[in-house]
């Protein structure tokens, strides 16, 4: 049987993780609470992301964090944040999400252009928030700002040569 862990990550599984691949966060912990400062409860700040044993192939990095537990009171995945064309060279992203020359942030669904924290509603129970990384075969993303989570997963998907993911919880009482 798979492990929670396991089971949470598949939505952002597009392709075989080798295991080499490792996403980190200063003050995110793999399954533990999101610090209050990183949600749109506190001060909606981009967490410090970094990440290693990237393959020598890949040519961007893409970026999303969403929320699959989104699904009990919006139907669907929350896109909170999805960056794309990050250059080869990108090992993190500061604590406030400023991003490297190049790199380009889509609309979340929160229709910005930028970090959208954790804010589950009231009462309905622990959320899930799945940070993912994706090493591509390809410089840039062919994808439009106000694409939608499908239409990026499927251009990820063909071009994607190895993953990370990182995952945080937040529940508001």
């Amino acid at each position: 049987m798979a492990s929670t862990q396991e089971t949470l990550k598949s939505p952002a599984q597009l392709v075989t993780p080798s295991g080499k691949m490792q996403l980190r966060g200063s003050e995110l912990i793999d399954g533990q609470r999101i610090p209050d400062r990183h949600t749109l409860y506190g001060e909606n700040v981009a967490p410090a992301l970094s990440w290693s044993g990237t393959p020598r192939e890949a040519k961007s990095f893409v970026l999303l964090s969403t929320d699959p537990d989104a699904m009990r009171v919006a139907s669907r995945e929350w896109v909170h944040w999805a960056v794309v064309d990050i250059p080869p060279d990108t090992a993190s992203i500061p604590e406030g999400g400023k991003l490297p020359a190049g790199a380009r942030e889509l609309k979340n669904d929160f229709g910005k252009t930028s970090y959208g924290g954790p804010k589950p509603p009231p009462g309905t129970g622990v959320h899930h928030y799945l940070f993912a990384l994706y090493a591509l075969r390809v410089p840039k993303l062919e994808v439009k700002s106000g694409a939608s989570l499908e239409e990026i997963r499927k251009a990820i998907a063909p071009q994607a040569i190895d993953q990370a993911v990182l995952v945080g919880t937040f529940e508001r009482k």
